[in-house]
């Protein structure tokens, strides 16, 4: 088998798709080919826009040639080929409030990165910050069910991916360790797992 992913190394949700492949073992890591592309609201790689109309990262092109996508379609569909066991209700739930971290603090990195000065919101800014708040403290509450070492899945990965990327956008406005205390413990046992290795290189 062999697989295309076009990807971006700044990408939190390309990053969340290679820990994943990488938790499914060596054997079928290896089977990814990467492709970097540029992936901004405002400008398309033409090649990730022919796999993927949306032209975004991750897109994960399958031996049949079909496209696969967005980072939650890809991790279902690896988590099928790999041979892995269905993720439960509790491993979607964390995966869907971690990309919703990722979301909210995407959205609010366009607003001060992308936007011009003189059309920002900064209430809407601030919303987003609320939003990234707000769930910190909820996975603060379930900082001790979360799983560690060869026992991580889909919604430890995922949580895991948005507290890598806060430490790399947000760590001058998002102390998220304050906020959530009970996750710091967490984080720096399950980051020196294999899973969490650096981005690859393409």
């Amino acid at each position: 088998m062999s697989l295309t992913l076009f990807y971006n190394p700044n990408s939190p949700y390309v990053r969340k798709v290679i820990c994943l492949a990488r938790s499914l073992g060596p054997a079928f890591f290896s089977q990814l080919k990467l492709i970097n592309v540029l992936s901004m609201p405002t400008a398309s790689d033409p090649q990730l826009a022919k796999a993927n109309p949306l032209a975004k990262v991750p897109t994960l092109i399958t031996e049949d040639g079909e496209a696969v996508f967005d980072s939650r379609v890809i991790g279902q569909w690896m988590l099928e080929k790999g041979k892995s066991a269905r993720p439960t209700i509790k491993d979607l739930q964390l995966e869907s409030l971690a990309d919703g971290i990722l979301d909210a603090a995407l959205l609010a990195r366009y607003e001060t990165f992308l936007r011009p000065e003189q059309l920002r919101w900064n209430d809407w800014y601030e919303g987003q910050l609320d939003k990234i708040k707000r769930s910190l403290q909820v996975l603060n509450e379930k900082a001790a069910e979360l799983k560690t070492a060869s026992d991580i899945g889909l919604g430890e990965i995922s949580v895991g991916t948005a507290l890598w990327y806060l430490d790399k956008r947000w760590a001058d406005v998002i102390n998220w360790r304050e906020i959530a205390p009970g996750l710091k413990g967490w984080f720096e046992e399950v980051e020196k797992d294999k899973v969490f290795d650096e981005m690859p290189e393409a």
